[in-house]
């Protein structure tokens, strides 16, 4: 009778046990996802947000090129920006945020064209700007300082409610952990009264649950991390774009700092893009649009992209290739190699080489970025394309090493493989390879 009660009570601590581990490991992969979908919803939506913001510089500059300038074309892009701006506002309305709002942000921009009109009318009926242009950007600076100052709330107040998302998600993992911590105590005293076995066991279950929740807020973390680092590299070339402005009042001083604008505004939005493709890779959102494409004249594509940066560089750039049609994503694939030339470029001193080439056979397409810079350790190379890893050079290269993590996103996409050979010292090699169709299509 007592061995029977004793199996009974075995069995009924394994089963409670079993449950109770299944429970933990269900309400970390519940938490895991909670921070997944949060943080796409969040990108997704704000996206809109961030482009309407970028629009409205873009309306700026082309308002002051006019008044500075006098040239037709920034009337023609002033046109082409307010349609933009049209489109996010419509984007930004069928969203979560605050119609209110929305209409508030509508209301200002209007307000706003108009004073730039206004302004603009000025310019016209003077021929001298000089006297005036003082005058002319005191008399719209208002408005647009007030549209700014309104987009950017509306960002903040959706950044508040992420973090009110996340406190909840906390609070339900605290409460679970307690649960849990309380049914485990009671478990192991019953372990402790039955065998010293029963408890080892209770403890390794015990054990695997903290690590499933810890798994959990890790990944909770991460993600949340992520969003903080691009928060703060945004504002740094965001700051950088808005002193360039209003430092841009003189004719001699204006190409250097609309040049310094537009590098600014471009480092924004690959960082935007940066982030997007992440969440579309990790979130299994990522859509390929297939289109036959010839491998020789995609790699030539890079030549005006790159051959000024790599000459300020003092580094020889090489690109050529075997010509042959294969059916790619041409946007996608060109990201993936204007990433490599960019990764290549930070690594190879002033006097190195760079090559870039295409071999196309019956059935695959290889696509080879070779460089004469510092190699990368046999023990990091298994490491490259992890997710925000960067080499330990001694400084941080810039930008959220994410670059070839998204790489090995996107060529996995179209079914291809990609790596790197490399030597310290003696510089790398990165490849990849794609299959010359595509026979799925990664949605």
């Amino acid at each position: 009778m007592v061995n029977q009660h004793l199996r009974a009570g075995q069995v009924a601590v394994i089963v409670v046990t079993v449950i109770m581990g299944l429970t933990a490991i269900l309400v970390a992969r519940a938490t895991t996802r909670r921070a997944n979908r949060l943080t796409y919803e969040f990108v997704e939506q704000n996206r809109e947000a961030h482009d309407l913001r970028f629009h409205v510089e873009q309306f700026t500059s082309a308002t002051r090129g006019y008044l500075l300038s006098g040239a037709a074309r920034y009337i023609a892009l002033r046109e082409e920006v307010r349609h933009h701006v049209g489109g996010d506002l419509d984007r930004v309305r069928a969203g979560r945020y605050n119609a209110r709002h929305v209409e508030q942000a509508a209301l200002l921009f209007d307000a706003y064209d108009d004073a730039t009109i206004a302004a603009l009318g000025r310019r016209d009926a003077v021929g001298d700007i000089g006297p005036i242009y003082d005058e002319i950007v005191r008399t719209v600076r208002p408005a647009r300082l007030q549209l700014e100052s309104h987009i950017a709330t509306m960002l903040a107040n959706e950044e508040r409610a992420l973090d009110a998302a996340f406190a909840r998600g906390s609070r339900l993992s605290r409460a679970a952990q307690l649960a849990l911590a309380a049914t485990t105590i009671v478990l192991l005293v019953l372990g402790f009264v039955l065998t010293e076995a029963l408890r080892r066991k209770l403890a390794e279950q015990f054990r695997a649950v903290e690590a499933a929740t810890a798994a959990a807020e890790r990944a909770a973390a991460e993600r949340k991390e992520l969003l903080s680092v691009v928060s703060h590299d945004l504002r740094s070339p965001l700051g950088a774009i808005m002193l360039n402005l209003e430092l841009a009042a003189t004719e001699d001083a204006n190409r250097a700092r609309l040049t310094s604008i537009q590098r600014s505004a471009e480092r924004m939005q690959r960082l935007i893009e940066e982030l997007l493709d992440v969440a579309r890779v990790e979130g299994g959102q990522l859509q390929l649009y297939p289109a036959n494409v010839d491998a020789r004249e995609l790699v030539l594509s890079l030549t005006p992209l790159f051959t000024a940066q790599a000459e300020a560089r003092g580094v020889t750039l090489a690109i050529g290739g075997d010509a042959g049609s294969l059916r790619i994503d041409h946007d996608r694939i060109l990201r993936v190699l204007c990433n490599l030339v960019d990764n290549a470029l930070k690594f190879t001193p002033s006097g190195g080489r760079i090559r870039v080439s295409a071999i196309v056979t019956d059935d695959r397409a290889r696509f080879e970025i070779a460089d004469t810079g510092v190699g990368i350790a046999e023990e990091h190379r298994a490491r490259v394309f992890e997710r925000q890893w960067q080499r330990p050079v001694g400084r941080r290269a810039g930008g959220l090493g994410l670059g070839l993590y998204i790489c090995a996103g996107l060529v996995s996409a179209h079914g291809g493989t990609i790596g790197v050979d490399s030597k310290p010292g003696a510089g790398s090699t990165f490849w990849f390879e794609l299959p010359r169709v595509v026979s799925s299509v990664a949605g």
